[in-house]
């Protein structure tokens, strides 16, 4: 390759590393993004952090969350796959963040240069789907796997057609890289829409290739697009066969329970509930975000936070008082009036974009125009899920796995890949053709038509269409949500001003969509001039170039900007929440450490290593070490706390739950081992128990906390046989309630005197011969889990039966993630009960170094039969699939790694890669 050639790519990267550093720029200076979804799984990932750091190994399990879960879709390091390498060096070993954004642009412009499109237009196209609203609203909540994946979906495309059109064999090698990488990203979702895009335009190649007589030449390139698929698959095969092996058991496989189990709720047999998967949808009005950015007013928020609204002259003090009334009443009045939950920000694609890909659908001359249309129109009905519940149930009947998703609304990915792609592929045909675009008439079935005039029409149609949400949006829009109509029609009964007030909010709402429509229809206004202009050959085609590029990059630049920027809170912000500093950036030390301790947290720990005085010591030396380390930070105190729980947590085993929102919550599982966390791909037996009883445990807990009636706390099998031994019901209380003096101390932490321990040996077996009967009897007034252990009938082979049992004691020893030592002294045969979620795939149990077979009993708990005597009890955690997927991804890479550098020798020396 000349030198020459290789100006335009450089001059790309170039730019493209420029854009995105200035656009994270706070990164340089050593800060990183306040992301929620990030600091969740630090918390539920520091156990696995903790003990990969003291033990050098991947302990596969993790007790922090849920009882206990396997750690495959939590935190599990694949070393061994090369392709983490290579990634380092495309991005240039960039920081994460950066990185992201850079292969967004760089992945775009790769698909574009598979297309044959031009270098300076595929710049041009990587500005249109990389700083897309969504991307930046997605890594400002921390969803960094789902962006990443996103991120190689343009170079899987680009692979794929640059192997059926122009080198089947230089495709196949870039796709087993690309999808390798994507797989490494481990988010099979986006993977899985990734290929809803591949194989109907697959479809569309064999239809083409048929025609053309060439069918021999599609089976051979398709061939090497499967072995490319399989080298990628195998980079990957550790996470892809461990997520396959655990989606069964997860709460997104099959129920053993029947339908009439909870009564009039109906459990899901296969895959999620539709009602779960479907709960984020997408409005019909609301896909108007595309364009108009602020169609249903962007991102959740509170309008008394919303300085546009609260100071804000043009606005009357009587809706800024209604505002400030309706939170006194327990209504927040939302800045996004949508129909989803809540959302970060609209997934828009750009209005300069959208006019492109709009012109486009009738001009671009290329057969991949119809099944890429297709497959957008099939993703936006799909996101509106509950909202046109056909299509969505359909697809999870009919189409395999799609029913293992939930988020309908990211489905969305596809058109921000579609749109700008069929955009910027219409502009470079009219840039290269323009002769031909000018010469030619459309036939619209009834009438031909010159380009030009339909140019005008088409003009007209989307220039009239945005002028319609300027004059008259409430024709097209609502502009209150469900969920808002139903509390308005509660307050009007009591305060009949009220609907005088939302009336006022109506118009305020309708003025912030008629002030984006107005942008919009600017902006695209300018586009149409100079393409108008490019047409009648008054400006040339860098200039044509350069003027939409600068228009896309204001545009989307502009509208990205609001949801993830480098400023600091507003002073209205600062006021009512006290938060204060950069809005959207943090302290490096704080994503490390997102979770501070509190008292309730602290007040456990001194509880603890007060009964046992060899841990206090070792306590207080991890202390001192971490504040000696950290001395120049401005977070040492709260580092080292965090960091006497590692110490802690390696030296005992208990369960916390944290009142208030334990299902959904990550910040116990960074101090704690949780029965609560933040998940969703619980082991499926634990949902149940959770659908089951969970609820009605927790009004218990609050019940006794109220009345002071801790007897209560018997009643809830569930939390005791877990060993659930501490309740935070305040974490800004520093004093334990365990029927003790207090010292004064603000309570915040009740002791659970009910907490069954580690393990236990039981008396009595209730036998039960389905599921239904062993979840339903758990609940049931003779149930003593203390005492009685229910179990199956297909495991009395392994039990037998009991005699003057129940009555030894056993005592954990020593404790790691994926190994627990137990030893009892027993005088008879004993039946053990561990307070451990029994998890078969890899758990084994070892008596005196010798396998035994354990069991499962009260549904999710591990049993173990053991004889008279002293009895040493391992319980270890171990899928030897890891250690050969290593060899499998280790291989796999280097294949891939030496197909590459065959490939980059052939570019340097200028010569003509071989085709089939």
């Amino acid at each position: 390759m000349k030198l020459k050639e290789i100006y335009p790519h450089l001059a790309a990267i170039l730019f493209f590393l420029i854009v995105s550093i200035s656009h994270l720029s706070p990164v340089i200076n050593g800060l990183s993004l306040k992301q929620d979804d990030i600091a969740n799984h630090k918390g539920v990932a520091k156990e696995i952090k903790d003990h990969r750091e003291e033990y050098n190994e991947e302990p596969l399990w993790t007790n922090s969350m849920f009882g206990g879960m396997p750690a495959t879709q939590v935190s599990v390091r694949h070393d061994s796959n090369l392709l983490s390498y290579v990634q380092k060096v495309i991005t240039f070993w960039l920081p994460t963040t950066i990185s992201v954004l850079f292969l967004y642009l760089l992945g775009f412009y790769i698909l574009c240069i598979c297309l044959g499109i031009s270098p300076w237009v595929s710049i041009l196209g990587s500005l249109m789907f990389g700083l897309s609203s969504f991307f930046f609203i997605s890594l400002s909540v921390g969803h960094n796997s789902k962006i990443m994946a996103m991120a190689f979906m343009p170079m899987i495309l680009g692979a794929f057609i640059y192997s059926y059109r122009k080198n089947a064999i230089v495709g196949a090698i870039l796709m087993s890289l690309f999808l390798g990488l994507e797989l490494r990203s481990n988010h099979v979702q986006i993977t899985y829409y990734t290929f809803m895009i591949l194989i109907p335009l697959g479809f569309s190649e064999l239809i083409r290739f048929y025609f053309s007589k060439r069918l021999v030449v599609f089976f051979k390139t398709s061939g090497f697009l499967v072995v490319a698929g399989l080298l990628a698959v195998m980079c990957n095969f550790g996470n892809l066969f461990m997520t396959y092996d655990y989606l069964p058991d997860s709460q997104r496989g099959p129920s053993e329970l029947t339908s009439q189990s909870l009564g009039d709720k109906e459990i899901k047999t296969s895959g999620l509930d539709i009602a779960y998967m479907t709960n984020w949808s997408y409005g019909l009005g609301e896909t108007v975000n595309l364009i108009i950015p602020n169609a249903k007013g962007g991102g959740s928020g509170a309008y008394l936070l919303h300085e546009n609204l609260m100071e804000n002259d043009n606005v009357s003090n009587s809706l800024k008082n209604f505002v400030k009334d309706a939170y006194q009443k327990g209504w927040t009045i939302n800045t996004y009036w949508g129909n989803q939950p809540s959302t970060a920000g609209p997934v828009y694609i750009g209005a300069s974009v959208f006019l492109l890909f709009f012109l486009g659908l009738f001009f671009l001359n290329d057969r991949f125009k119809w099944p890429l249309l297709i497959i957008l129109l099939i993703s936006i009905f799909l996101s509106w899920g509950h909202n046109w519940i056909f299509l969505t149930q359909l697809f999870a009947d009919f189409f395999p796995g799609y029913s293992k998703f939930r988020s309908v609304t990211m489905i969305l990915v596809i058109a921000e890949l579609i749109i700008p792609l069929i955009g910027i592929m219409w502009l470079f045909q009219l840039i290269e053709k323009k002769d031909e675009f000018l010469s030619k008439e459309i036939d619209l079935r009834f009438k031909k038509i010159s380009s030009t005039k339909l140019f005008y029409i088409l003009s007209s149609i989307v220039f009239f269409f945005l002028l319609s949400f300027i004059l008259i949006p409430d024709v097209f829009l609502n502009f209150t949500s469900l969920n808002e109509q139903k509390i308005i029609n509660q307050l009007s009964l009591t305060d009949p001003q009220t609907n005088t007030y939302v009336n006022e909010l109506i118009h305020f709402r309708m003025s912030v969509v008629s002030k984006d429509a107005l942008r919009s229809l600017i902006l695209i206004f300018i586009i149409l001039l100079f393409l108008f202009l490019f047409i009648k050959n008054k400006i040339s085609k860098p200039v044509l170039i350069f003027s939409i590029g600068l228009i896309v990059l204001f545009d989307m630049w502009g509208i990205s900007k609001r949801y993830l920027h480098n400023e600091e809170h507003s002073s209205l912000e600062t006021q009512l929440t006290r938060k204060s500093g950069l809005k959207h950036w943090q302290d490096h030390d704080l994503k490390i450490y997102p979770h501070q301790a509190k008292a309730a947290d602290l007040a456990i720990r001194d509880y603890e290593i007060a009964l046992n005085n060899d841990l206090r010591v070792d306590v207080q030396n991890m202390m001192r070490e971490v504040l000696n380390e950290f001395e120049d930070s401005d977070f040492r105190n709260r580092i080292a706390n965090v960091q006497s729980f590692k110490e802690l947590n390696f030296n005992s085993n208990y369960r916390v739950l944290e009142m208030g929102n334990p299902l959904n919550t990550a910040r116990t599982s960074f101090f704690h081992k949780s029965i609560g966390g933040y998940s969703a791909v619980k082991v499926k037996r634990v949902q149940e128990v959770i659908d089951f009883y969970f609820q009605n445990e927790y009004n218990t807990l609050s019940q006794a906390l109220k009345n002071n009636d801790f007897d209560l706390l018997k009643q809830n099998h569930y939390f005791n046989m877990i060993n659930t031994k501490y309740y935070i019901f305040n974490i800004d209380g520093n004093g334990i309630i365990d029927f003790r003096s207090q010292n004064n101390k603000k309570p915040g932490v009740l002791k659970n005197p009910y907490a069954l321990g580690n393990a236990w040996t039981v008396s009595k077996i209730k036998w039960v011969s389905s599921p239904d009967q062993e979840i339903s009897f758990l609940n049931d007034s003779s149930f003593d889990p203390s005492k009685i252990a229910v179990i199956d009938n297909k495991y009395k082979h392994l039990i037998g039966e009991l005699l003057n049992s129940g009555k030894s004691k056993v005592e954990l020893v020593k404790y790691k993630a994926n190994q627990l030592d137990y030893k009892i002294d027993s005088k008879n045969d004993e039946l053990i009960v561990f307070s451990e979620i029994f998890y078969d795939k890899g758990w084994k149990a070892y008596v005196d170094g010798v396998e035994t077979p354990h069991f499962r009993l009260n549904y999710i708990l591990r049993g173990l039969k053991v004889k008279s005597g002293n009895h040493e009890i391992i319980f270890k955690y171990d899928l030897p699939i890891f250690n050969i997927a290593s060899l499998f991804s280790l291989s796999s890479s280097l294949i891939i790694i030496l197909l590459l550098l065959f490939l980059l020798f052939f570019i340097i020396r200028g010569k003509q890669f071989p085709e089939i």
